[in-house]
């Protein structure tokens, strides 16, 4: 039987997942004396998506800054919804302080990936951290007001009893008129924050 050659023979040299195999070359290449860039970051954090391992694209945030490379929008993005999956605070503060410090320009900040970033702190039971990171954001130029975020900061009231917080931020997102044509996930939370407080405030959806 003829032996198997060429990259398959490679790969099974190499064993593991083929995420496994990803983060091997990654580290021969540095064993090599060849210094990771913002491309070779990004490849390897999709790939942890991809495979549905949020987790280990974590550490690479860490590596990334001891590097000084700086967040573009893809491997921000990547690292944010990474946050929202596994409930990681810290790599949320590095991500926000890319964004504060200016690394990252705020305006280019999409809204999905803010409120990621909000999500992964309130999973952690952060919700006055979130809360200070929205109100920076919103006073910087983050695209952060959505139905998505004021869902996520709710549903974060909800959880921690924060009835007056929780109510002005319905009172915030009445006014920007996210519950004229009511997203589900809102209204659901917003009623759990009354129901969970024994007082549930009379609104309408127009």
């Amino acid at each position: 039987m003829a032996r198997t050659s060429g990259p398959r023979a490679q790969y099974k040299n190499y064993g593991g997942s083929p995420l496994d195999v990803a983060f091997k070359v990654f580290e021969e290449l540095k064993g090599s004396g060849v210094q990771p860039t913002l491309f070779i970051f990004k490849s390897l954090l999709t790939a942890c998506l991809k495979h549905n391992q949020p987790a280990r694209a974590l550490p690479l945030s860490k590596e990334m800054w001891q590097l000084g490379i700086h967040h573009d929008a893809v491997s921000f993005g990547a690292l944010a919804y990474a946050c929202a999956q596994t409930d990681d605070i810290e790599t949320a503060r590095t991500l926000f302080d890319a964004i504060r410090s200016k690394q990252m320009n705020p305006l280019s900040v999409e809204e999905h990936h803010a409120t990621q970033l909000l999500e992964g702190w309130v999973k952690g039971g952060h919700l006055n951290e979130a809360m200070s990171a929205f109100e920076w954001m919103k006073a910087n130029g983050v695209a952060v007001q959505s139905p998505h975020s004021y869902t996520v900061l709710i549903s974060g009231c909800a959880d921690a009893v924060a009835l007056h917080l929780g109510s002005e931020l319905h009172r915030e997102a009445e006014r920007h008129g996210f519950l004229k044509k009511p997203d589900e996930q809102l209204a659901v939370v917003i009623i759990d924050l009354y129901g969970k407080t024994s007082y549930l405030h009379f609104f309408t959806f127009d």
